[in-house]
């Protein structure tokens, strides 16, 4: 497993454990159009349960409706 950051072209970012270029330990991935992010542990790219956050400071901790992230 390895460690890094992710920079893609539309501005989102991926920062945290990876495995085989996919989303997999502790991370966060950060949507830049929303300023919402997605914190947790991470498996194959999805997150089922973690803690997901927006600009203004409203977070949520749980289930992720859309868990699945495909990049």
């Amino acid at each position: 497993m390895q460690a890094g950051k992710l920079w893609f072209a539309n501005g989102d970012v991926y920062e945290g454990q990876m495995k085989n270029w996919k989303f997999d330990g502790q991370g966060k991935f950060s949507v830049a159009l929303t300023g919402l992010s997605y914190e947790g542990i991470w498996t194959q790219n999805s997150l089922p349960v973690g803690k997901f956050s927006y600009q203004n400071g409203f977070s949520a901790t749980g289930q992720i409706w859309a868990p699945v992230f495909e990049r």
